[in-house]
């Protein structure tokens, strides 16, 4: 049956209109009604012989809500799809005008109702093969080994005594084959780590590019939102701060609720700006996976719930079982994988050339390396690195070195019931 659809914007916000109608909303209704009286066991009646006129006295009201519901259901996403938007959020509904009771029902009037949403706006990418990084490339220095071989003798020794000799029995003692096996697992241990260094530094390059070569505006609701959780770390740590300048016990909730800080206007404008590239990146990602038909399998999935379980040595059973059970953060899980494999995706399409430097230029801010201590290599078309950042780690806690991650939208939660409906 049709139905009417408007369009009405105001600013970053959009309204759709919907009016269904009645004689709808009456074939719905007598449907369900119908049903009931099938099902239904009243006192004095056999199984599905009750009245229809008694069930609609009973139980009227709280059919017509089960049908409004259904008619709003099945008729937002037509609604949606004809006016060719995408809600960032879940919509507001409204039901406007007088309360659609059953004897709005009765006089076959027609039941409206709206949506008010920011919508996803359009993003047009940008030509990903015409995109160039470059990817760093270091090995573990010697004395960087002997090292960490040393900072491994000294966790072995007790508290205030000497540490072991670096020779074979010591590395026997550690569950080596011997002294050249245990340098080479620490060599490969710390050549992992610059590779996953690399990795992320690459990943930043990528964010870069795909940042600057987009231009729009990124919905206000979900950089809101994206704010509001920035800030509280900063937030948290100065009035750690503040309420240890003022004597306040840590531990004392209340007390601490007492002390009221505030970002200042420089960090909170920095903060935003992170809050909204973070959610073009996110929106970007997420149009580079639906066009390339991106997706993340449920082995892909379990493989990223387990590396991330297996941080609790002892309890990785218990762990899985909660994330697992944790639909939110599973979800998280799965559009964080969903990323990689669109950053990976560019990195695929883009020229990627190498350049070898040293791990202190690696781990230096961009612009410090030294080029005296570097060996550029042959520009050539390469694939990204087999080897992946560690599935499911952790972003750090301050906003600034987490500007280039994109965050997975939380799911939105329902704002308005229908006229007639339980709120609880």
């Amino acid at each position: 049956m049709a139905q009417a659809v408007e369009v009405r914007r105001d600013g970053p916000q959009c309204t759709v209109a919907v009016t269904v109608p009645g004689s709808e909303i009456k074939a719905r209704f007598s449907a369900r009604l119908a049903d009931a009286a099938r099902q239904a066991k009243l006192p004095g009646f056999r199984p599905g012989k009750a009245p229809p006129k008694l069930l609609r006295k009973r139980y009227g009201a709280s059919f017509l809500v089960e049908t409004l519901r259904a008619a709003i259901d099945e008729r937002a996403d037509k609604a949606m799809e004809e006016a060719a938007l995408r809600p960032s959020d879940r919509p507001v509904l409204d039901t406007p005008g007088e309360a659609y009771d059953l004897a709005a029902l009765d006089a076959g009037r027609d039941f409206s109702f709206t949506l008010t949403f920011e919508p996803l706006p359009e993003v047009a990418l940008a030509d990903l093969k015409a995109m160039a990084f470059e990817r760093l490339v270091a090995a573990p220095a010697e004395k960087d080994v002997d090292e960490a071989m040393a900072n491994l003798a000294k966790s072995q020794a007790g508290e205030g005594a000497e540490p072991p000799e670096v020779d074979e029995a010591f590395a026997k003692s550690v569950g080596a084959e011997g002294l050249a096996h245990l340098r080479a697992e620490v060599t490969k241990r710390l050549g992992a780590e610059l590779a996953e260094a690399a990795l992320t530094r690459l990943k930043m390059q990528v964010m870069d590019a795909l940042d600057a070569a987009h231009t729009f505006d990124a919905p206000p609701g979900l950089v809101e939102r994206e704010y509001a959780e920035i800030q509280k770390d900063p937030l948290a740590e100065k009035q750690r701060a503040e309420a240890g300048a003022r004597g306040v016990d840590l531990d004392d909730d209340a007390a601490m609720g007492a002390v009221e800080v505030a970002l200042t206007e420089e960090e909170e404008a920095e903060y935003r700006a992170i809050a909204a590239r973070r959610v073009r990146l996110a929106l970007i990602l997420a149009t580079i996976a639906e066009q390339k038909k991106l997706a993340v399998s449920n082995e892909e999935l379990g493989q990223a719930v387990l590396a991330r379980a297996r941080r609790w040595p002892g309890q990785e059973k218990a762990v899985f079982d909660m994330i697992v059970k944790n639909k939110p953060l599973l979800e998280s899980i799965r559009a964080s994988l969903l990323e990689d494999k669109a950053v990976d995706f560019v990195l695929e399409m883009a020229t990627v050339t190498e350049r070898e430097v040293t791990p202190e230029a690696l781990f230096a801010d961009e612009g410090e390396e030294k080029p005296a201590e570097e060996s550029p290599k042959k520009a050539k078309k390469k694939a990204p690195a087999k080897k992946k950042a560690k599935a499911g780690a952790e972003p750090e806690s301050k906003p600034k070195s987490d500007a280039n991650k994109p965050k997975a939208k939380p799911k939105p939660k329902a704002r308005k019931p229908v006229q007639g409906e339980d709120a609880t």
